[in-house]
């Protein structure tokens, strides 16, 4: 019997709950469905290829570091959390209000903590983009992978899990699981950092200076000169 061709990716109506993700409704089911060993096998190579294009920190420490170069790392760390604080503020006539009287290690701890979360967005991101494409490449084959064409590299997360879905066989919470294995299986770990060191919001709080952003209590004392950073990063 001829295998079936690629199906197209059926949406949720609009006005319905979970309008525009997958409707499972229409889809066909599954004459073929990927192992779970080969399912894993390319999540595993996924998530390091993830890691390559897009670390999941913003600073990784080797083992056996002397006290002095992790210092220097952390300075360091804190003149790009600046550079992040500069080109990504948003709104810069919102944002220099909001920073206003602020004390520059309360500015650093917030935009550490919106860095942070930023690259764990890149991450998982390319992570499950990459799952999509090298699910879709390897069931080509057998015809029965459905359509690409609609989702591209600015999908969410959750379109792509509605993909995975629909062209393997297994549901989100299936995907996930296996994720979160090889997540937990993964041994080459670095020290990675929920909340700023000191020395971090301190190079933090120098290039605040050096820009002349501070007051004498170390904080942003006038929303003009935030304005004149961020337009001019």
């Amino acid at each position: 019997m001829r295998a079936p061709g690629p199906q197209p990716y059926p949406r949720i109506p609009e006005g319905e709950k979970f309008a525009d993700l997958l409707d499972e409704r229409e889809l066909v089911p599954h004459r073929h469905r990927i192992s779970q060993e080969k399912l894993r096998k390319i999540i595993v190579e996924a998530i390091r290829s993830a890691n390559r294009e897009s670390s999941r920190a913003i600073l990784e420490i080797p083992e056996k570091i002397s006290d002095t170069k992790m210092r220097e790392i952390f300075l360091r760390g804190g003149r790009n959390l600046f550079d992040y604080f500069r080109k990504y503020c948003g709104d810069p006539a919102a944002s220099a209000f909001e920073y206003r009287g602020k004390s520059y290690r309360e500015v650093a701890i917030q935009q550490f903590r919106l860095r942070t979360l930023q690259k764990e967005w890149m991450n998982s991101g390319w992570r499950y983009q990459l799952i999509a494409y090298q699910c879709t490449a390897f069931i080509r084959e057998r015809r029965s992978a459905p359509d690409m064409d609609e989702l591209n590299s600015n999908a969410c997360n959750w379109e792509f899990l509605d993909y995975l879905q629909q062209s393997t066989g297994y549901d989100c919470e299936d995907v996930t699981m296996m994720v979160c294995d090889a997540l937990a299986a993964d041994g080459e770990r670095m020290t990675r950092f929920s909340e700023p060191t000191d020395a971090i919001i301190e190079g933090f709080g120098g290039e605040c200076r050096n820009y002349g952003l501070l007051d004498e209590q170390g904080r942003f004392n006038d929303a003009r000169k935030l304005i004149h950073l961020f337009c001019t990063a």
